[in-house]
């Protein structure tokens, strides 16, 4: 591109809209445009023509339809966390949900709704008051709409199981800019594609979700051992989390120790090992359960201890912040043999650069406890995720980063037997949508062709329903 957006509306049609919507709408003429069209990754760097934010369902019905009728690509837009950016567009229009933020909680039956621009640490801050949450990600400023409809995975997940698991209902705009109500009594096959199929059937104004109780304090589990020690701590982790509680969330990985605090002077910037968790029952019982892991060794870093289940769920918004560059890929594995980790081992040594890390997830748990079809989310019995979660800043580093993490996914896939989560894949692509959705693909079609036989929306892991 120049570097320019030509308006594809008039001004006239563009005040048209101004009046329409109660928040501003941007274009690049606009003092605001710069913050308000970037997003989350500073991989993607594309100009919208317009950005409209939304503040209720009425206001996006208005966008969609103006977006149809100008024949404007839509990109919609919740917390902007989408890796390969399908939260903006060149030269269309962004439908912001940033202004529906209300949050509503019925401490007796533990029902929470949300706007579809609630970010996931206010939803947290909002339930705590209750002793309650909603199990979802880890980066608080994520927003919920793109995690729930890819599925959702995070630190409750082996007790409770995903994010999807708890939605209850859905209020959704549809390519048509017709407003449905979802649940498993309304509109059910819409219901069940939404709960992992991702925004293909239209742009979730509203969620209605069932939360879990979860106390305030937490225990949080941190150990890492010298590289040279791992394939001895993966036999005693993946001994150990055989028959693990459900209480514990926790992955494996390969890291290079960040200098600095917490972490002892003699381990900084020394490639290791690492085991990190979350325990959400009551913290002694945590202790007591973790004990064989932080007894092994022992470790050379133990930072376990109680912390707040919020810290826990804002813990990682300093590895991932706004601005820095990221490319990730994942795979979804029923078992973690002693190839791979030699695999896994090997391609971290020979990383290019110090932030790269591979990591494994142990899955399981209240995950399988769902049938595979009970939802669009396929891979109920995955044992384990690998992810790849490159993270850098300078620019000068995206082809070793993006090469080396494409490489080691390749050579990990040789494992992978249940497919992706789409959610923190960065490659686009219909083979890679099929992989994410498996078995369930052909039912997610049908859903498509019924409520957006013209793929409207498809910047989104996309279900081209022409296609099939």
């Amino acid at each position: 591109m120049d570097g320019e957006v030509h308006h594809p509306v008039t001004g006239r049609q563009l005040s048209r809209l101004r009046s329409a919507l109660r928040l501003p709408v941007i274009t690049p003429d606009d003092a605001p445009y710069a913050a308000q069209s970037r997003v989350w990754n500073a991989m993607i760097d594309r100009r919208p023509a317009l950005v409209a934010t939304c503040t209720d369902a009425a206001e996006v019905q208005t966008a969609i339809r103006f977006a149809r009728e100008h024949l404007l690509e839509v990109a919609v837009r919740g917390g902007g966390h989408s890796l390969p950016g399908f939260g903006t567009s060149d030269g269309g229009m962004v439908i912001s949900l940033a202004g529906l933020k209300d949050i509503s909680i019925d401490p007796a039956s533990r029902k929470v709704g949300v706007g579809g621009g609630c970010l996931l640490g206010e939803i947290d801050r909002r339930t705590q008051e209750f002793g309650l949450a909603v199990p979802a990600g880890v980066v608080s400023h994520t927003g919920i709409g793109g995690l729930s409809l890819g599925g959702g995975v995070g630190l409750l997940m082996s007790r409770y199981g995903l994010t999807i698991d708890h939605l209850l209902s859905a209020e959704v705009v549809t390519a048509e800019g017709r407003l449905v109500h979802a649940s498993a009594d309304e509109n059910a096959d819409l219901f069940w594609a939404l709960r992992g199929g991702g925004g293909n059937f239209g742009v979730v104004t509203g969620f209605e979700f069932q939360a879990r109780q979860v106390d305030r304090d937490v225990l949080a589990l941190l150990l890492a051992w010298p590289l040279d020690q791992a394939h001895e701590v993966f036999e005693r982790y993946l001994d150990f989390v055989e028959d693990a509680p459900r209480e514990l969330t926790s992955l494996i990985f390969l890291f290079n120790v960040p200098p600095g605090d917490p972490y002892p002077a003699a381990m900084h910037g020394a490639p290791a090992v690492g085991v990190a968790g979350m325990w959400c029952g009551g913290v002694a019982d945590g202790f007591a359960a973790v004990r064989p892991l932080r007894e092994y060794g022992p470790p050379a870093i133990d930072l376990s201890g109680q912390r707040t289940f919020l810290f826990m769920q804002s813990m990682s918004d300093e590895q991932y912040p706004w601005g820095r560059r990221y490319y990730m890929k994942t795979g979804l594995m029923e078992a973690l043999p002693r190839a791979a980790v030699e695999l896994a081992v090997e391609a971290f040594t020979n990383a290019p650069h110090q932030a790269l890390e591979i990591d494994f997830h142990h899955l399981g748990g209240a995950i399988s406890d769902v049938d595979v079809s009970a939802t669009a989310f396929a891979h109920r019995t995955a044992r384990f995720a690998y992810d790849l979660p490159a993270a850098w800043d300078n620019p000068g580093d995206d082809q070793a980063m993006v090469e080396w993490t494409r490489h080691t996914a390749r050579a990990l896939d040789a494992y992978v037997t249940g497919g992706s989560y789409l959610n923190v894949e960065a490659d686009t692509g219909s083979e890679v949508s099929r992989r994410g959705w498996g078995g369930n693909w052909q039912r997610l079609v049908a859903v498509k062709r019924q409520y957006d036989p013209t793929n409207f929306f498809h910047l989104n892991p996309n279900i081209d329903p022409a296609r099939g």
